[in-house]
């Protein structure tokens, strides 16, 4: 059986997410969000980019963290949280 369609709302209310994650990215400390790119967007696990940016297993997992607890905030205090 065949997945149905997404409906042109679905596909709205998708890329109202994307942005809205996207600005939120924007709003994270640098390092942070360079953290939390790799891991989300380019799937890296915590060891490869402890590897790839020189730093310890326990930074990237602090630091992972901390963009998902802020990223929770910027959602809420923008009301993107009640769509």
């Amino acid at each position: 059986m065949k997945d149905p369609e997404p409906t042109v709302e679905d596909r709205i209310d998708l890329e109202l997410f994307r942005e809205r994650l996207q600005k939120a990215f924007e709003l994270l400390p640098e390092q942070c969000r360079m953290i939390a790119r790799l891991h989300y967007s380019d799937q890296l696990s915590y060891n490869e980019i402890a590897e790839y940016l020189n730093i310890s297993h326990k930074t990237v997992r602090a630091q992972i963290a901390i963009a998902t607890k802020k990223m929770k905030e910027i959602f809420v205090k923008y009301g993107w949280d009640k769509d």
